[in-house]
């Protein structure tokens, strides 16, 4: 019942990185935000520092030929948490396109969000991470900072599929690092970060999928299987290591990405989502704009409007794929 409830959504639920677990929800946001568009993005993800750990077949990461290498000086990322607790955004996430751990002082970055806020609830923090890199005393450092929120990819319960798939980070250690991290969270007597495991649905990860679910409820964490995209990058489409036909990929045609997310490389400039690797359609630079003012302006709005028309000719999302 549960796989035919499942083919169910997939054929009714919009593709692409922005696609939600309910079908009904993603629409009704598509449809609400593309036409009452706020004037600030609800949701911005900053990277502090270029990097991942990981090399997945189902990433651009590595493969990409117009990214960057750096990290975010703290000015910068201080004007960043300014405008935004001032402006009310709702998640402030400090990663985008990285392990967010490869920044040794991720839970400083964290600490400083929720000192900006002070009083205030908003914004929340949040962090997706393989976990391969969370020692014990980073584990103790993330939970002190007030995270509020923190997500680890692992894909399958199997170390071969895991390995496989994640190309670095081994299994044993990544299930002992999550281990970890809840012990030290109960030690701590912390009611946060809430925590939750993520896996992208494979044709490996899925032959399993009734194993990792228990796997994880033995252990009191919650799990999401996600759908398999294309990060809008031909070569994930055409990565015959995924085992998937041509006609199993279908373009996303309702994404609301545009309409209320942000999205901050580490040198400032504001890129269309987290899948615009190459930096495709950069709309501005923190460095000469504010958020407020590149969200606002001329080259966002139109794009917004042909996304509406559903005109992607020539554009990132023209690429966008999943499954």
């Amino acid at each position: 019942m549960r796989r035919k409830l499942h083919q169910i959504r997939r054929r009714l639920t919009p593709s692409g990185p922005s696609a939600a677990s309910l079908p009904l929800i993603e629409y009704v946001k598509y449809h609400t935000l593309s036409r009452l568009t706020p004037s600030f993005p609800q949701i911005i993800q900053v990277q502090t520092q270029y990097g991942c750990n990981a090399r997945c077949v189902f990433c651009p990461m590595g493969r990409e030929q117009n990214q960057i290498h750096g990290r975010l000086d703290d000015d910068t990322f201080g004007r960043i948490v300014d405008e935004a607790v001032d402006h009310g955004v709702k998640v402030l996430s400090p990663y985008l396109q990285n392990d967010p751990l490869v920044d040794r002082r991720i839970h400083e970055r964290v600490a400083y969000i929720r000192q900006r806020r002070g009083r205030r609830l908003l914004p929340k923090t949040k962090l997706i991470t393989n976990g391969a890199l969370l020692t014990e005393q980073r584990a103790h450092d993330l939970i002190n900072s007030g995270l509020e929120y923190i997500v680890f990819s692992v894909h399958g319960v199997d170390a071969g599929v895991y390995d496989y798939l994640m190309q670095g980070p081994k299994f044993e250690t990544t299930i002992r690092n999550i281990e970890q991290f809840v012990r030290v969270k109960l030690e701590l007597g912390s009611r946060n970060p809430n925590i939750e495991v993520w896996a992208v649905r494979t044709k490996e990860v899925d032959a399993q999928l009734v194993e990792v679910r228990e796997f994880w409820r033995e252990r009191g964490i919650r799990f999401k299987a996600r759908e398999l995209d294309n990060r809008a990058h031909p070569e994930i489409t055409d990565n015959t290591d995924l085992g998937l036909d041509d006609d199993e990929w279908k373009y996303a045609t309702h994404c609301t990405i545009p309409f209320w997310r942000a999205w901050i490389l580490w040198n400032g400039d504001v890129v269309l989502c987290c899948v615009d690797w190459e930096r495709k359609h950069v709309f501005g630079n923190i460095h000469d704009s504010s958020i407020h003012d590149i969200w606002n302006s001329a080259a966002y709005r139109a794009y917004r409007e042909r996304m509406r028309a559903n005109d992607f000719a020539g554009t990132l999302c023209e690429s966008c794929q999943g499954i």
